[in-house]
């Protein structure tokens, strides 16, 4: 099964410290509750410097506070505007703590119309046409490959 959802951000975030410190230390030692490893040294590093831009979704506290803290790009979708607003500066609120500056993705659909009645009708229609099979089956999907395992 999945971890529980805040400690796949642990998890997450722990790997991203493990990446950027192979990408960037050679004979890198690291000691944590997932990742262990000593002296480890990448060759070659990668190129981008000081390592590969780290990209990050999610809208939950927990994947703002990790955005905030090690990665370089975080990305957010599926809320208002005024919600969105709030957890842009949230992420960078904390991330000007830590002393950091994280660049900001949203995805966005737009529906234009003349009115905001006419575009609000367009989107009942869009919701009302929703393959609520697929739909299902895609979270379906999703939870199941939380339980892969290397024999699977």
């Amino acid at each position: 099964p999945w971890p529980e959802h805040d400690q796949r951000y642990v998890r997450s975030e722990e790997f991203i410290r493990t990446l950027k410190g192979i990408w960037t230390t050679d004979n890198y030692s690291f000691d944590g509750k997932y990742y262990q490893f000593q002296n480890y040294t990448l060759k070659p590093k990668p190129l981008q410097q000081p390592h590969i831009e780290v990209f990050q979704g999610g809208s939950s506290r927990a994947a703002r506070d990790m955005a905030a803290r090690v990665s370089d790009w975080y990305f957010t979708n599926g809320n208002s505007v005024a919600e969105i607003k709030k957890q842009i500066e949230d992420v960078r609120t904390k991330a000007k703590l830590e002393n950091r500056q994280v660049k900001i993705g949203v995805n966005a659909f737009i529906i234009a119309r003349d009115t905001e009645e006419e575009a609000k009708a367009v989107l009942n229609e869009i919701i009302a046409q929703a393959n609520v099979e697929a739909v299902n089956a895609f979270g379906d999907a999703t939870r199941e490959a939380g339980a892969a395992a290397p024999e699977r």
